[in-house]
């Protein structure tokens, strides 16, 4: 895995563009979305009070940006440490050493950009503004790391049970404005959802000296098709780099070894026999080790090596070092890439990858 943050720019960021207030708005809410503590990071920086709750917080935030003790960079600059970090599908490559050589010298850098008008994205910051389709938007580089970003606008549906109808208390929800039903029909009950902006982050993430590379994807509708998002994201990329020479990384020993390792707690495990029969270890909870239960333990060593990895769920275990909570994992063998889920810090990311590498050699 990429082991670089890619950090320090190679020449000072293009002027931006002042985005509108429905902009700045749209922003807001995409931070609020994320974690608490990332919230109040923000808040406490400009010196202003962390409690309350999220609309507490968002209403402090809006306040702040009106009376110029925050900026909309601020909020851009917080969504760019936060966003592409967790709750992802990732694929893992390897490059040649001597593509990463070209791309190490900046020169070439800057001629690549310029042949297909991608300059100003070079060390830029993402823009807070969204195209609805995923579009590379920040080229971040230095002579040890280079990222390309796409970002675009989405939406996702949130419960409110309190505007259900019948309400659960038995209430009519003040909200509801469908037809009244005759008194003969059965009953129907309608769940409300609220529609709520997203702005999702893909980037392609590349060690120009260990060669190491990664794709990283947001996690998708079940049933969503990842691998047409992929052959767009490296369609866009090839404009500039060769990314279909990327040797993609086999995960399909991850599962066996992860299932000897300490480092994670095995929550749910599908082994497939030649015959394409299905085992399935799966813990009574996510605190519990699948193999914790001396019954599973044994059913698994007796069928020791007859059986592949199909799919598994794991859980990253404290170490004290470079973890301090257990993250959560799947691995898809079959479709080559692990997804990993809740909201993570880059490091965190980093981690966990790089240890999913050392278990596929």
């Amino acid at each position: 895995m990429v082991t670089r943050s890619v950090r320090e720019p190679a020449e000072a960021p293009q002027e931006e563009v002042v985005p509108s207030n429905h902009e700045i708005d749209r922003a807001v809410e995409y931070l609020i979305a994320y974690r608490l503590e990332v919230v109040k990071d923000l808040l406490a920086s400009a010196g202003l009070a962390v409690s309350g709750t999220k609309a507490t917080l968002r209403k402090r935030i809006l306040t702040a940006l009106a009376d110029d003790l925050l900026s909309p960079h601020e909020i851009a600059s917080r969504l760019d440490e936060v966003e592409g970090w967790g709750n992802q599908h990732i694929l893992l490559y390897n490059s040649t050493g001597s593509l990463a050589a070209k791309w190490q010298d900046a020169n070439h850098v800057k001629k690549q950009l310029k042949a297909a008008d991608l300059q100003a994205l070079l060390n830029s910051s993402r823009p807070i503004a969204l195209p609805e389709e995923p579009t590379l938007s920040q080229i971040l580089w230095t002579e040890e790391s280079m990222r390309l970003v796409w970002v675009h606008g989405s939406q996702w549906e949130m419960r409110v049970p309190e505007l259900d109808y019948p309400h659960p208390d038995g209430t009519v929800a003040p909200a509801y404005f469908a037809k009244t039903l005759d008194e003969d029909e059965e009953p129907i009950i309608y769940k409300a959802y609220r529609i709520q902006p997203r702005r999702q982050v893909c980037y392609l993430d590349w060690d120009l000296v260990t060669c190491e590379a990664a794709l990283a994807m947001p996690r998708m509708p079940k049933d969503s098709d990842y691998d047409v998002l992929q052959s767009k994201l490296f369609t866009d990329a090839e404009r500039i780099l060769e990314v279909t020479s990327f040797e993609p990384l086999s995960l399909n020993s991850l599962i066996k070894n992860l299932e000897k390792s300490t480092e994670v707690s095995r929550r749910d495990v599908l082994l497939t026999t030649t015959k394409r029969t299905e085992i399935n270890f799966r813990s009574a909870d996510r605190k519990t080790d699948a193999y914790s239960d001396p019954t599973a333990k044994d059913a698994r060593n007796a069928i020791a090596n007859r059986v592949a990895g199909t799919r598994g769920q794991f859980y990253w275990q404290p170490d004290g070092k470079s973890l301090d909570r257990t993250i959560h994992m799947r691995v898809y063998p079959t479709k080559q890439r692990i997804s990993i889920h809740d909201q993570c810090t880059e490091a965190e990311v980093r981690h966990v990858l790089s240890r999913v590498r050392h278990h596929c050699r």
